[in-house]
C-alpha cells in the first residue's frame, strides 16, 4: 500500500486530508444543514485518522469499530444533502426516540439493579429527556430515520452499505471478530495472542470512505479545490485497488475460512 503512485502514494494522499481540511475549513455559518455536515465531516476525518493510529501501532485489526463509524458519517452526508431539513426534522425526531429508549432503560435499570453499593441512575436525566420529548418536531418520516441501511440507499452509495455490513460483522462479538485469534487444527484449537493476518487492506477501506466524505463536503463548500483533491484520491485509491486485487487482498473467503471455522 505504501508504494508510489504517479508519483505520491496512497498514504501521502491520505495524510494530505487532514491537513486540508484543518486549512480550509469555515470556521462560521447560519446554514443548519452546512453545520451539520461539517459536523459529521470531521468526526468522519477524525475516525480515520484514530484508525490509521492504530494501524502503525500494529493494532489495525481492532480499527474495524472507526472505519465502520467513518462511513456511517460520510453516507449520512449524502443523505442529508439529497433529503435537506427532511433530513434534520428526521434527526429531532430520532433524537427523541432515542432519549426516550435511554429514559425506559435508566427505569428499568432502577427497578432490577439492586445490589448492595449501587446507586440509582441520577433523576436530572429525567429532566433532560423530559425537556428533549417537549421540543415541537414536524410530525413525518423519512427513508433512514431509523434504520441505517436506508440512508445508504438514499443516498445511492449500495458498494458502500457492502463494505459497512463487513465492518459491522467484526464490529461485534461474532465468528468473524474472533477468526484472526484462532487457527483450528485437526483435533484442537489453537488460540493466538496475536491475530493472524488476513491482508492488510485498512488503507484502502480508509481511502474508499475519504473518497466519499471529502466529495460531500467539497459539494457542500462549493470548492473546486476540494473537488481536484478529491479526484487525486479517487485515481491513488483506483491503482491502489487494483494492486490489491492483483495480490490477491480482496479475494472473497475462501470455505475453511471464518464462515466455517467453528463447525468443528
Amino acid at each position: 500500500m505504501s508504494e508510489p503512485v504517479s508519483g505520491q502514494s496512497l498514504r501521502d494522499v491520505l495524510n494530505e486530508l487532514p491537513r486540508m481540511a484543518d486549512r480550509d475549513l469555515r470556521t462560521v455559518t447560519t446554514d443548519s444543514e452546512l453545520a451539520l455536515t461539517h459536523a459529521w465531516f470531521v468526526r468522519c476525518v477524525d475516525s480515520i485518522n484514530a484508525a490509521l493510529v492504530l494501524h502503525d501501532q500494529g493494532l489495525g485489526r481492532v480499527a474495524d469499530p472507526l472505519v465502520r463509524s467513518a462511513m456511517e458519517h460520510a453516507v449520512g452526508m449524502r443523505w442529508l444533502r439529497q433529503l435537506g431539513h427532511d433530513a434534520l426534522f428526521a434527526l429531532g425526531r430520532s433524537h427523541q426516540r432515542w432519549a426516550a429508549n435511554v429514559q425506559s432503560a435508566v427505569a428499568a435499570s432502577n427497578e432490577q439493579e439492586k445490589q448492595l453499593g449501587r446507586t440509582e441512575w441520577s433523576p436530572e436525566l429525567d429532566a433532560v429527556f423530559d425537556e428533549l420529548a417537549a421540543q415541537e418536531i414536524p410530525e413525518g418520516s423519512v427513508d433512514g430515520e431509523w434504520k441505517i441501511e436506508n440512508r445508504f440507499k438514499v443516498a445511492k452509495a449500495f458498494d458502500l452499505y457492502v463494505a459497512w455490513l463487513s465492518e459491522t460483522a467484526t464490529s461485534h462479538a461474532t465468528q468473524a471478530s474472533a477468526a484472526p485469534y484462532v487457527v483450528v487444527g485437526s483435533d484442537r484449537y489453537h488460540l493466538l495472542r496475536s491475530p493472524r493476518s488476513l491482508g492488510d487492506t485498512l488503507e484502502l477501506r480508509c481511502a474508499s470512505v475519504a473518497v466519499d466524505a471529502f466529495r460531500s463536503m467539497g459539494e457542500a463548500l462549493g470548492s473546486d479545490v476540494w473537488r481536484a483533491t478529491v479526484d487525486r484520491l479517487d485515481e491513488r485509491l483506483t491503482a491502489a485497488l487494483i494492486r490489491a486485487t492483483t495480490a490477491g487482498l480482496l479475494d472473497p473467503p475462501s470455505s475453511d475460512d471464518w464462515s466455517s471455522r467453528f463447525e468443528h
